[in-house]
């Protein structure tokens, strides 16, 4: 269980605007899939944001790369948004 806000970008796909390096990180790893969401007054207290509950099954497959490289890489490559690869 996240934030809301924060399961939801984890769970986006690529070319919606949540999409970043949190989605790509995460999914190179984990198949992700938002379940359903929680208003604050299940909650006691209740929070003052909504939460989001998901589910992440670990990929089996063997990452190629080096997982350092591959993180620095996705890093420079959000880090002007705008521009096109």
């Amino acid at each position: 269980m996240f934030q809301l806000e924060v399961a939801k970008r984890i769970c986006a796909i690529p070319g919606s605007k949540t999409y970043g390096i949190l989605s790509v990180l995460t999914q190179a790893f984990y198949s992700t899939e938002l379940l359903f969401s929680l208003e604050p007054h299940y909650f006691n207290p209740p929070p003052k944001v909504m939460s989001g509950v998901m589910v992440m099954k670990r990929r089996k497959t063997d990452f190629a790369v080096n997982p350092v490289f591959f993180k620095t890489m996705v890093k420079l490559a959000f880090n002007q948004r705008r521009n096109r690869l």
